[in-house]
């Protein structure tokens, strides 16, 4: 957890990551609260900065823990993938249009490593994947 210790730069560092140059202010009240624990609901239009929310407190961690990020669209999952890959952040999607040996690769390297690593809902239910996840160590404040 983000603490009243850590520094702006922390925040600077992070948000050059993922090659964004300052936050908008209706990110700001929201990412305070996510950085000291608060449970957070942001309500935003499309391309109002929501993704930010929870992949900077991910890359701030440095990226050794799992932020899951739920999302039941492939689209939006492989597009925010491949934008993170290109900037040298580790994500990955986990979803049904991946064969069952890509599936298990991903999911392994995801929950040993960590990053970013996006699913729909539906793969909560799907029993070796809760099975991973409860052993992966997941940044619990960073999960969108």
């Amino acid at each position: 957890m983000y603490n009243n210790t850590s520094s702006l730069g922390d925040i600077s560092l992070g948000l050059k990551k993922l090659d964004v140059a300052n936050l908008r202010p209706a990110q700001e009240a929201p990412l305070r609260g996510i950085l000291f624990g608060s449970n957070v609901l942001a309500v935003m239009l499309t391309g109002g900065g929501k993704s930010l929310l929870y992949q900077l407190p991910a890359v701030m961690d440095g990226g050794q823990r799992l932020a899951l990020v739920i999302s039941p669209l492939r689209a939006l999952q492989q597009d925010q993938v491949d934008s993170l890959i290109a900037k040298g952040i580790r994500a990955a999607a986990l979803n049904s249009d991946l064969t069952l040996a890509h599936r298990e690769a991903v999911l392994a390297a995801m929950c040993e490593s960590g990053g970013l690593f996006y699913l729909a809902s539906e793969q909560l239910q799907n029993p070796t994947v809760a099975a991973a996840l409860r052993q992966a160590d997941i940044c619990t404040y960073c999960t969108g």
